[in-house]
């Protein structure tokens, strides 16, 4: 799916992606993720249809704002579209978001300008932009604000606005806000939620109001006196301030969160009165200077990402309830490079994240974050084609399951029950699907008797299967697609055996698995590394869940500390002794001997994100019973738990410029992937006492 100008993500009560965009064409589409589909998602237009409304009229979709119900899913949309040289503002509010809802398409309402102090204004409105959040347990669960011109551009070089406030079902139901201060276009940003004790929803403003940087708070209205105009709230504005986001509770409140030249800070829901100060949380070169800042709370974390100025995306999660306690983030994880924008959400269900992201020069791709192994998953976007020359190509595994009878022919029709130890999207038989634990799909062989499950991956961090007969359910198999590359990968004792190791391309072409013109030192330190990884393994669970472990990678803590002594390079000593200790340390870091600072981190961030380019040492460790990597990258150490199959596999992600030692370790990463397929074939013998099963 090509870029778009600007989009949103929602997810549904299956757990299922959408995402709202507003495409070149000017029109407002709904991307919606479907399965036993052939590509997996379908496209909606949602705007179009308004010319009914508008005598036939051409519509031109120009801004939009998509908010959900944190607890029932539904979601609500606000439209701003021109029409000639008019604007509108539609809405659709309270939409159940299931597949028989989609199937009835979007219902819009017209809300009319009838602001009754401008009685031209709804022939000359000029809509800025428009704000739309859904508050639990506010009086108002909608709080839709809408910027608009006081007056024409062409008669306005200032710039100016005036903000109104909707009530949907009010009269009149555009409500001016009035403000002690100008509002320019161009020069603010804003974000809606509610303060802790407010009955009603608000909006947050910053930007250069007047010539100086200011945060102001101000309510949707006054509940008690609604004639008067609420009280704002200056807030006290972190130096070097540029972007805002907040994130809502399940309770309604908002945490402010603001990224200025020192790093990111926050203001708590009970914090944001006049004057307040934020709380500064993660001090990072990775959160400073941020442009694009969006938070959000769900399941349980709080997790906020930020787009910087060398177009850097990055994370970091807490717990929910401990957004003003600096030790309880993680450390923030640079993940993808080069976005032109992105649209993410948490996971209702089991808290990880869903991202997408346009990329410059690419398409849309989405990433999600394994729930079990923290690990992400890459994929493209594809809608349904109108040409059959059209083709999509990518890296991944295919899983091929025979079923045969005892009379050695394969048996066709034969129904076999699917799961994955976590949730994955997958091609089965040429339709798409969404694996999980807790939702199996249950499919049948193809005339072949065979089951082809095709798997998106770009690297051997892959998820398992689970397969059992629709007849026998708890007779069950556990499948990892990625088991004959890395038991290849495995058979690779020393250099010697490297130097003979040989890949096939796609083409059909050989080439030695390591380029020629690495040392021999290089190539002996990458065998032992897949040896550590190969006895690792065998004491990682076979279906992909994580091992149990007295550690957890965030807010948790080891039963006692201890030390660890590891070669390092320490102040240009390549054998130097570097005492790190187990207990584990948050953003902030925990500081080592000659002015190191330790990081716990997973180890699907630390070999995902751009950490690894950068790494000067790596050394593998057992610790109470846990096997760990610790890498050093200038002055920081990052440590790492192998606590399932895919992060040991992650733990292979090391694409290393600049430091010779780890271009073989890179190019073992990438053996597999240069083949067109890979195929992990599994026969299962049955009886046959019907001809079938």
């Amino acid at each position: 799916m090509a870029p778009t100008q600007n989009f949103q993500a929602v997810q549904t009560p299956t757990g299922d992606s959408i995402f709202f965009s507003l495409g070149s064409d000017a029109i407002l589409y709904a991307t919606r993720e479907v399965q036993a589909k052939a590509t997996g998602w379908t496209r909606m237009d949602l705007s179009s249809n308004l010319s009914q409304t508008q005598g036939g009229a051409a519509i031109k979709a120009k801004a939009f704002a998509v908010s959900q119900n944190s607890k029932t899913l539904a979601f609500d949309l606000a439209l701003a579209v021109t029409v000639g040289s008019t604007n509108y503002l539609y809405l659709s509010l309270g939409n159940s978001n299931t597949d028989n809802s989609w199937a009835k398409g979007v219902q819009w309402t017209l809300v009319a300008f009838d602001d009754s102090s401008k009685p031209s204004g709804a022939k000359t409105l000029t809509i800025a932009d428009v704000y739309l959040v859904n508050l639990p347990n506010a009086s108002q669960s909608q709080a839709c604000f809408v910027d608009i011109w006081r007056s024409p551009p062409a008669s306005n070089p200032l710039k100016l606005l005036d903000r109104y406030y909707i009530l949907p079902n009010g009269s009149p139901r555009w409500r001016l806000q009035q403000l002690a201060i100008d509002l320019a276009a161009g020069s603010i940003t804003s974000c809606l939620g509610r303060r802790a004790k407010d009955l009603v929803g608000g909006i947050y403003t910053y930007g250069t109001i007047g010539g100086t940087p200011q945060l102001i708070y101000v309510p949707q209205y006054n509940p008690f006196r609604p004639t008067v105009p609420p009280n704002p709230a200056r807030l006290a504005v972190p130096a070097g301030s540029k972007s805002i986001a907040t994130s809502i509770d399940m309770q309604g409140h908002s945490n402010l969160f603001v990224s200025g030249s020192s790093g990111l800070s926050v203001f708590t829901p009970d914090e944001q009165d006049d004057g307040s100060a934020a709380v500064p949380i993660i001090t990072d070169p990775v959160v400073s200077n941020v442009s694009e800042l969006s938070a959000m709370t769900a399941a349980g974390l709080t997790v906020v990402w930020g787009l910087n100025s060398q177009r850097t995306l990055f994370y970091t999660k807490c717990y929910a309830g401990s957004e003003a306690d600096p030790s309880a983030w993680s450390v923030p994880m640079p993940l993808v490079t080069n976005v032109t924008s992105y649209a993410f959400y948490a996971n209702n269900g089991h808290g990880n994240s869903i991202l997408f992201a346009h990329v410059a020069g690419a398409q849309l791709v989405q990433l999600t974050q394994d729930p079990i192994t923290a690990n992400w998953i890459k994929r493209q976007i594809m809608l349904p084609t109108t040409d059959i020359s059209h083709m999509v190509e990518f890296n991944g595994f295919t899983t091929r399951m025979e079923i045969i009878g005892d009379n050695g022919i394969q048996q066709k029709d034969v129904g076999v029950i699917l799961k994955a130890t976590s949730p994955v999207s997958v091609f089965i038989n040429d339709v798409y699907y969404v694996l999980s634990a807790d939702a199996p799909v249950t499919v049948k062989t193809d005339a072949a008797g065979a089951i082809n499950i095709i798997q998106q991956s770009d690297s051997l961090a892959v998820v398992c299967y689970q397969a059992s007969f629709a007849t026998s359910p708890n007779d069950a198999v556990y499948v990892n697609p990625a088991s004959k590359a890395l038991a290849k990968l495995y058979t690779i004792q020393d250099k010697d055996s490297l130097n003979g190791a040989k890949v096939t391309r796609a083409d059909g072409t050989v080439q030695p698995l390591v380029p020629s013109g690495v040392p021999d030192g290089d190539r002996q330190a990458a065998a032992t590394a897949l040896q550590n990884l190969a006895r690792i393994s065998k004491g990682l669970p076979a279906d992909g869940s994580r091992q149990a472990a007295p550690v957890a990678v965030m807010g948790g803590s080891t039963p006692a500390r201890r030390k660890v002594l590891m070669a390092m390079t320490v102040n240009g000593s390549p054998n130097s002794q570097l005492e790190l200790h187990t207990q584990p340390a948050a953003a902030h870091g925990q500081m080592l001997a000659s002015g190191f600072r330790a990081y716990l981190i997973g180890a699907a961030d630390l070999f995902t994100s751009s950490i690894s380019a950068a790494m000067k040492s790596l050394v593998f460790k057992v610790v109470n019973g846990v096997n760990e990597v610790w890498v050093q990258v200038g002055d920081i150490v990052y440590r790492a738990l192998l606590d399932c199959v895919a992060a040991r596999c992650a733990s292979r992600r090391m694409d290393v410029p600049g430091y010779p030692s780890f271009t073989s370790l890179y190019s073992l990463q990438n053996v597999y992937r240069q083949a067109e397929e890979i195929y992990d074939r599994i026969t299962i013998m049955i009886p046959e006492p019907s001809g079938k099963e």
